[in-house]
């Protein structure tokens, strides 16, 4: 006699910890990449290896791009960059106001970042090989980049918004998700 249980695949959403340290680690890999390009056999500096150490729930994307950034561009100035994310961040709650949309969010970030603040896919750079399309703050400073740091940029951005948009990974590209709480009855 045949067995008439079956078996039920429960699907689970990963959690936004998960989605941070995703993109985390893409980071990590993108300057990795850097150094493979330019041959070097420089360490990881140890502000890198101080924010590893740091519990998942404190790792702001944000930070965490400046701090690799910093790796390919020491010169770069966190209050220069921290202005660019406020003031996007500012100009993408002003398009929201009290419209509390998943849609409004959306718009209100593609039109900050692609039409107010036009930045753009560096289409003389395909196969990023360019350092600065390796870092946001290479991406804030020319307003070109990769389909790697545009999205890290519409990340960081979403996240001083308080939106709650996650990176999804694909072969050699990243986009971005809004993730509905209580989408397929998650709660």
């Amino acid at each position: 006699m045949q067995s008439t249980r079956s078996t039920q695949i429960v699907f689970r959403w990963p959690t936004p910890a998960f989605f941070r340290t995703l993109v985390f680690v893409g980071l990590v890999g993108s300057l990795l990449l850097c150094f493979a390009q330019s041959q070097t056999n420089k360490q990881f500096s140890s502000p890198i290896i101080e924010y590893l150490k740091r519990p998942d729930k404190d790792i702001l994307l944000g930070e965490a791009a400046f701090v690799i950034a910093l790796e390919l561009e020491p010169k770069a100035s966190f209050d220069v960059y921290s202005r660019e994310v406020s003031k996007l961040a500012a100009e993408v709650m002003a398009y929201v106001g009290t419209n509390k949309s998943p849609q409004k969010h959306i718009a209100a970030l593609n039109t900050t970042l692609f039409r107010d603040n036009p930045y753009r896919y560096d289409t003389n750079d395909y196969h990023g090989l360019k350092k600065k399309n390796h870092t946001v703050i290479g991406l804030i400073e020319s307003k070109t980049g990769t389909c790697f740091t545009l999205p890290i940029l519409y990340l960081i951005v979403a996240e001083a918004c308080g939106f709650p948009i996650y990176a999804v990974s694909a072969p050699q590209h990243t986009f971005a998700r809004y993730v509905i709480s209580n989408f397929y009855g998650k709660g």
